[in-house]
């Protein structure tokens, strides 16, 4: 029993980590995400709306906390570029990644394996 608490805790504790460093990463790449939303000639109010509609006016540990509560609710948020929900366009895209994902795993394994096997019949 105390090894199951130790490894959910463990669990736990690389969960916290990856969400945070996920949320980090995101913030430290350079640019602005406003920019990408508005004109190139937008005026100084624009920018401003825009960074307030996205949150991105709110002190960052309180970002933190928005962005970590959407994600353990399962809400990625809204792509920049098609404007749809990232959630959906993963529940879509999943099951052919996840296919394409297995026959490459599948042939690279059997090639692998018919590779070593050959090998292994020729000495030196």
């Amino acid at each position: 029993m105390h090894s199951l608490a130790r490894r959910l805790a463990g669990s736990l504790l690389l969960f916290w980590l990856v969400l945070t460093l996920t949320f980090a990463l995101v913030r430290a790449a350079p640019g602005d995400a406003t920019l990408l939303l508005v004109a190139p000639t937008a005026a100084g109010g624009e920018i401003a709306r825009t960074r307030a509609r996205l949150g991105l006016d709110a002190p960052l540990a309180v970002q933190y906390a928005r962005w970590s509560r959407s994600v353990l609710k399962g809400d990625l948020g809204a792509s920049f570029v098609t404007g749809r929900s990232v959630t959906s366009t993963l529940r879509e895209t999943l099951p052919v990644s996840l296919w394409l994902g297995g026959v490459s795993l599948l042939l690279s394994f059997a090639i692998g394996v018919g590779l070593g096997a050959a090998q292994a019949v020729r000495r030196g």
